[in-house]
């Protein structure tokens, strides 16, 4: 296991301790078992003087945009002192981890809070400051006043001319939504309307992250490239704020969010005293180009971060509460961008969902985001489709391709409704469920490790594979031609519907569960054993090309119908 592989079961850890994951927990506990550097990054993650790190949960008052009137509302029975920390680019592995949830998350409130802007064609900006209070109980003397909000937003409008007769439009995004729409007015130039907003709680900061975005848009043959630039050292900067909490003769800390029990004799069981806890080792990580540096009593919360209700603190003496005021800031670039009807796409951004609409390819059309939506309508690929994002959903509407359908999702939701291909569609999904309407033309191929899948007319004539490890199937479809139609799930039910025209021979087995045939005119051979039961026989046999079905399910009931 590598150092990367390693950040990433972390990250796994942190999100879910906010969820409570137990099975999660556990699983990555035990392979930190047996990996020393997987265990130290665990024990960074519940260091002595660490919280918990708490997600966010965007409310109308957690974001400077979201209401000018709002008030944060930030309590804490404990002795508890703030300062913005200047985060170096050599950073330790837990300022690595909790930097990249914070970007995360502020990704999805700028989508949230920019993404419907109305950009308009000439540039403007404004650099907005505003003071907010901060309630505090009745019986704590010292009220603190936070610093005033600071907030740049940017609207402005980018313009390429169309000089070339082949247009390949390559978009290199960042954070922040990307919409590309193709009109019959765009057909002498690509227009690209901006919007870029930073902000901070700190006046200095926000204008800092705001200088840190920048836009081009250039020609380079049959390339029309459109890029956002970011200065990640500035944004590391700006964009989170740190807590140094003092634990010094404090009672220890209730649990706020749950844990994985662990027995004593477990290495990394967290003690409940805090004073009991290890201080997590600086030794070299093998691989690693340095040393971690020592753990820092720091906690990083992005913008839209609130801190949990502590009520269960309230019976602490007065003089240990204490007022939190909390810094956060982010930044994002929104794109709306308007193009030929005719013309190549080809997309990457980091955070932001990414909208495709009524485009017209001579060639592929590639959808790539590492976290966020996709969405497809209107459009034709005379070539190859690609379409990959590791959390977000994917739906293609009224969508045309001339080559292969590549779908990749680690995390999501995949619809298609009225789609048709002359390669293969093929779709890895890691946890999710399937959707599709109306589908027709090459084959269809689909692994997924857990979800529902459910296909509803669809007429593949080149044979269809449908691989599940965890999940129902459900399909109602034309099977005939001389392709192989498979339906396999570990766990999980199949329903089969045989459309008019089909003719087929088929297998069924259940391993444990039941199989039920209902086609006209077939009367099944049925095996049965203790606790598993097979089906095969023919339907439609005057057909000339009959198509081979296999129904397989370890635990399942199977039912084929017509």
């Amino acid at each position: 296991m590598n150092n990367r592989q390693r950040e990433l079961l972390a990250l796994r850890y942190l999100s879910a301790l906010e969820h409570g994951a137990l099975d999660v927990l556990a699983d990555i506990l035990e392979q930190a078992e047996t990996d020393a550097a997987l265990e130290t990054m665990i024990r960074e993650i519940h260091a002595e003087d660490r919280l918990p790190v708490f997600v966010a949960r965007p409310s109308a008052h957690a974001h400077p945009a979201a209401s000018k009137n709002g008030t944060h509302h930030y309590q804490q029975e404990k002795t508890m002192t703030v300062s913005v920390l200047t985060q170096k680019r050599s950073m330790a592995l837990p300022w690595t981890l909790v930097a990249t949830v914070g970007v995360v998350i502020l990704g999805l409130l700028a989508l949230i809070v920019g993404g419907g802007s109305d950009p308009g064609p000439a540039a403007t900006s404004a650099l907005v400051f505003q003071a907010t209070s901060t309630p505090v109980p009745a019986n704590d003397p010292g009220a603190v006043t936070p610093p005033p909000v600071g907030e740049a937003v940017e609207k402005s409008t980018l313009t390429l001319p169309v000089e070339t007769e082949q247009v390949n439009l390559v978009v290199d995004g960042w954070v922040g939504s990307i919409q590309i729409e193709a009109s019959a007015d765009a057909a002498d130039a690509i227009t690209i309307d901006v919007i870029k907003h930073a902000w901070n709680h700190d006046e200095e900061q926000a204008a800092s992250l705001f200088a840190a975005l920048d836009v081009s848009a250039v020609r380079e043959g049959d390339d029309y490239r459109v890029k956002v630039k970011a200065d990640e050292t500035a944004l590391l900067v700006g964009n989170h704020a740190c807590l140094n909490i003092d634990w010094t003769d404090l009672p220890p800390m209730p649990q706020i969010l749950p844990m994985v029990p662990a027995p004593d004799e477990n290495p990394l069981a967290v003690p409940d005293n805090p004073a009991e806890r290890e201080t997590p080792s600086t030794e070299p990580i093998e691989g690693d180009d340095e040393p971690p540096m020592p753990s820092e009593p720091l906690l990083v919360l992005p913008d839209g971060v609130v801190l949990p209700d502590l009520s269960v603190l309230e019976n602490l003496p007065t003089d240990l509460l204490h007022n939190v005021t909390v810094g956060c800031g982010g930044a994002s670039v929104d794109l709306l961008i308007t193009v030929p009807e005719t013309v190549n796409v080809e997309v990457t951004s980091q955070v932001g969902e990414v909208q495709l609409v009524g485009v017209t390819a001579p060639d592929d059309i590639s959808l790539k985001t590492e976290l966020g939506a996709i969405s497809v309508e209107n459009v034709t690929a005379h070539g190859a489709l690609t379409a990959e994002t590791k959390l977000g959903d994917v739906s293609l509407l009224n969508t045309t391709v001339g080559a292969d359908l590549n779908l990749d999702i680690e995390a999501g939701q995949l619809t298609l409704n009225t789609v048709t291909t002359t390669g293969p569609i093929t779709l890895d999904l890691e946890a999710g469920s399937v959707k599709g309407n109306h589908l027709s033309g090459g084959s269809l191929q689909l692994e997924v490790e857990m979800g529902e899948v459910v296909l509803d007319d669809v007429k593949n004539s080149s044979g269809i594979t449908v691989d599940v490890e965890l999940g129902s199937i459900t399909f109602d479809g034309l099977i005939a031609g001389t392709g192989a139609y498979e339906f396999k799930t570990a766990a999980g039910a199949i329903n089969v519907t045989a459309q008019a025209g089909s003719a087929f021979s088929f297998e069924a087995s259940a391993e444990v569960g039941n199989v039920t045939v209902d086609l006209a005119g077939v009367e099944p051979r049925i095996e049965r054993d203790i606790i598993s039961v097979s089906a095969s026989g023919t339907y439609n046999p005057a057909n000339a090309e009959a198509a081979a079905l296999t129904l397989s399910t370890d635990a399942g009931e199977i039912s084929l119908h017509d």
